[in-house]
């Protein structure tokens, strides 16, 4: 891409593409990331997720109008750990969303989301689930939550512990339950059959 002074002018530029552009280029200037993170919506959300954002545009977009950019920026790997903190114990779900799908999420911060609770908590905890690095004990109850968006996200987790995958195997949900010994639900009603504890 350009160097810096070059993408100035695309500040001015009405086409939204270009700031799209610029937004989400890792190689973009600080200076410029900041500016763009008083854009539109759509371009805020991309500067949110860009690693280079520099603190004071991530601060501003972790308290962004839009639930959706303020989720992007909580969950970008380069957020600062004080402020996942801060964002961790407010009642924002979205930020709490973000902060738990963050992969440098510290595991005691990611224990505690793992137990949110109150309304749409579910996301809170969906994101904890399919997290690499949330706790093995905090996974392992999430593989028994009451909600099964959570126990579905738990399967997805690349480093779910056996013992979640046990607890998986008996669920209630058939299609869960094959997902979780590793069969393929989707080739045929053959899974599903197979999964089925009446057989």
């Amino acid at each position: 891409m350009t160097d810096g002074p070059r993408k100035r002018h695309l500040l001015y530029d009405p086409n939204l593409r270009a700031h799209y552009k610029v937004a989400g280029d890792p190689d973009s200037p600080q200076w410029l990331l900041a500016e763009l993170a008083s854009g539109e919506y759509s371009v805020r959300r991309i500067v949110a997720a860009n690693p280079r954002c520099p603190e004071e545009a991530m601060l501003r977009l972790a308290g962004d109008e839009t639930g959706e950019v303020r989720e992007t920026a909580a969950a970008n790997p380069s957020c600062p750990q004080w402020l996942l903190g801060q964002l961790a114990v407010g009642t924002d779900v979205d930020a709490k969303s973000g902060v738990a799908a963050n992969p440098s999420c510290p595991p005691l911060l990611l224990a505690r989301l793992a137990n949110a609770s109150g309304p749409l908590s579910w996301k809170v905890r969906c994101a904890a689930a399919k997290n690499p690095s949330t706790p093995a004990d905090a996974v392992l109850l999430l593989a028994e939550d009451e909600d099964w968006r959570v126990r579905w996200e738990v399967a997805n987790n690349p480093n779910c512990p056996p013992e979640a995958l046990t607890i998986l195997a008996e669920d209630d949900d058939v299609d869960l339950r094959a997902y979780a010994a590793g069969w393929n639900t989707r080739n045929t009603w053959m899974s599903r059959a197979a999964a089925t504890r009446d057989l």
